[in-house]
């Protein structure tokens, strides 16, 4: 899944089997020059990919794009704004030679609309605006890309590789190399005994069940609601809330779901399948891709960077309605100023997005990853509270067994 490249040894190990097959395909003479060419954007969008992940967590980091002989075997870490243009390099070259969609064997492979729609997020992460919103057109104006029409079943076991999903991590091959472990989702205990048994780490709460707006595009207002009694909070609220977050009442693959199997009241429903689905793959693996990238997050990321570009223009409008409308919510209002709309499209991409791996770095580029740590999460038995969340957490430490390893590694400010 997603975390896989998260953490210094993944992110570097996708590096080097990329830095070695560029280097191994280039020089092939039996290979045609078209062949040659997309297996290499293949390679440059995984690395790209993974340099990203590695420095909106780290900072600075070491550039290897050298053949694996010739690298330096102590590096030393690159600016951060020297490997983001790496980055836009890599991505851009490999929109160049990418297909747009794949058949048969192949479906799963690396297209153009995951090479241009990173190349958006990137530019986004780093506020260039205008190339932003640019490259998310770019997805846009594929004919082949577009949104799902059903957003219940787009999270229905089985339902992968379909036109929104620009880039998705296949949960099987033929020898098993990836598979969708789901423990950290599942229930622990057996009181939930219809869904399979797991860590149940991965907790919701109820501050983002508050973010989902009222059926007629309002907010929701908790003041007064009894949150730990009161079902009648869930009435009549974004259908997004019940389809990604089971809460009090519904139905949990046969059986009503109670609050009392979460410390926090409630639990994904988001990329969970139950215990008896015959599509579970023996007790823990679900044929369930892990969608890195959707084509409404494009949507997004297009009406966030034209917002900030130009402000809430009509077509910042449109694209966000686009997302809204497919599950029935209403159109933005009229006459939003720049930072209402700012502010709209913020939550849009939490209610949207949620459970999907994109908060955390939301809240690191927005700046408001200490605003949101050192705010109350008090749910029944839970305080989810971090005081005092210095500025410096906003990225993380060197793995001081690196550092170790390499005296060239300097340890980020603070720890």
């Amino acid at each position: 899944r997603q975390m896989c490249i998260r953490d210094r040894n993944h992110g570097y190990l996708i590096i080097q089997r990329a830095n070695s097959a560029i280097e191994n395909i280039e020089p092939m003479e039996t290979v045609s020059d078209n062949l040659k060419n997309r297996l290499i954007a293949e390679c440059k969008f995984l690395r790209g990919w993974a340099y990203h992940f590695l420095i909106w967590r780290f900072g600075d980091v070491p550039l290897l794009l050298n053949p694996t002989s010739e690298q330096e075997l102590y590096p030393s870490r690159s600016p951060k704004a020297e490997v983001v243009q790496q980055i836009y390099k890599d991505l851009a070259e490999a929109a160049q030679y990418l297909p747009a969609t794949w058949t048969g064997s192949d479906i799963g492979r690396v297209t153009k609309g995951a090479a241009l729609g990173f190349l958006a997020k990137e530019y986004l992460f780093n506020e260039e605006w205008a190339n932003a919103a640019a490259a998310a057109k770019q997805v846009m104006d594929i004919p082949e890309y577009g949104l799902y029409e059903n957003y219940l079943e787009l999270w229905a076991p089985g339902v992968n590789n379909t036109k929104e999903g620009l880039f998705e991590i296949q949960y099987w091959t033929p020898n098993g190399e990836f598979r969708s472990t789901l423990y950290y989702r599942w229930l622990r205990g057996d009181a939930a005994n219809t869904g399979a048994s797991g860590y149940g780490w991965s907790m919701v709460l109820q501050d983002l069940v508050n973010a989902f707006e009222n059926a007629d595009g309002t907010p929701f207002d908790p003041t007064g609601i009894d949150l730990h009694n009161d079902n009648n909070q869930y009435e009549n609220r974004d259908p997004r809330l019940k389809i990604s977050i089971f809460c009090d009442g519904m139905d949990y693959f046969g059986q009503p779901y109670q609050r009392s199997w979460s410390p926090t009241d409630y639990a994904w429903r988001k990329y969970t399948i139950g215990k008896y689905d015959p599509l579970l793959i023996s007790n823990r693996n679900a044929p369930l891709n892990w969608k890195m990238l959707r084509y409404a997050e494009v949507l997004l990321i297009y009406a966030e960077a034209e917002n900030e570009a130009d402000g809430p223009v009509t077509e910042v409008h449109d694209a966000v309605n686009r997302v809204r409308s497919r599950v029935g919510m209403p159109d933005l209002p009229a006459g939003l100023s720049k930072d209402e709309m700012r502010e709209r499209i913020y939550n849009e991409r939490r209610v949207e997005l949620c459970s999907e791996g994109t908060r955390l770095e939301d809240l690191i580029r927005w700046r408001k990853l200490k605003e949101v740590m050192e705010r109350k999460h008090l749910n029944q038995g839970v305080n989810y509270v971090i005081a005092n969340f210095d500025e410096f957490r906003y990225l993380w430490p060197i793995h001081q067994q690196e550092i170790d390893v390499n005296p060239n590694l300097e340890q980020n400010p603070g720890y």
